[in-house]
């Protein structure tokens, strides 16, 4: 739909922003990973 095309335009124009949410996401599929380091 034109919200999915919208986000990803979003984030192509934000890469920073974009990596900020794909490292929370991880943060929370991976809880185990991200406080081991």
């Amino acid at each position: 739909g034109q919200g999915k095309d919208k986000v990803r335009q979003y984030l192509k124009d934000n890469p920073e922003t974009a990596r900020e949410i794909e490292q929370q996401i991880r943060e929370q599929l991976l809880p185990d990973r991200a406080g081991g380091g």
